[in-house]
């Protein structure tokens, strides 16, 4: 069953693949959010957790790429992953005034249930499919991915 959002992508001229990222992306984040909401974790504490698990250690200051703040924001952010179990922080070998906040395997193991929390519905729509749409959906990621390096 198409959703109305989705025929109204249709109606206006999206292609397939557009109206395939606004149903993976809409279905994504919502589970994105409910998986935050059933840990209290906030929108600016997942997005930080996500930025550290795909880009590594991030000084406080580079958190804000990924979670919208001033500095104070940002060191409360850190300040609630830290005291949550889910991430440390150090100060810079080159700048002890930087501190560098990284994933605990707490938080990496939170990030990773959210990841297949988030993919889940995917696999199973994809049961059914004949190889070759899965071999196309395969190239199709891996285009996305050389496209995002």
């Amino acid at each position: 069953m198409r959703t109305k959002h989705l025929e109204g992508g249709a109606a206006i001229g999206l292609s397939p693949l557009g109206r395939l990222a606004i149903a993976i992306g809409r279905r994504s984040v919502h589970d994105f959010m409910e998986f935050g909401r059933e840990r209290g974790l906030s929108l600016s504490q997942l997005s930080a957790l996500q930025a550290l698990y795909h880009r590594g250690p991030l000084a406080v200051g580079e958190l804000g790429r990924f979670a919208p703040g001033g500095r104070s924001a940002l060191t409360q952010l850190a300040d609630g992953l830290v005291g949550a179990g889910l991430a440390t922080r150090s100060e810079a070998e080159d700048d002890r005034r930087r501190k560098i906040v990284a994933l605990t395997p707490e938080g990496e193991a939170l990030v990773r249930d959210g990841i297949a929390r988030r993919t889940a519905w995917a696999e199973d729509a994809a049961k059914g499919l004949d190889p070759e749409t899965l071999r196309a959906a395969a190239r199709l990621a891996d285009r996305l991915d050389e496209l995002e390096a």
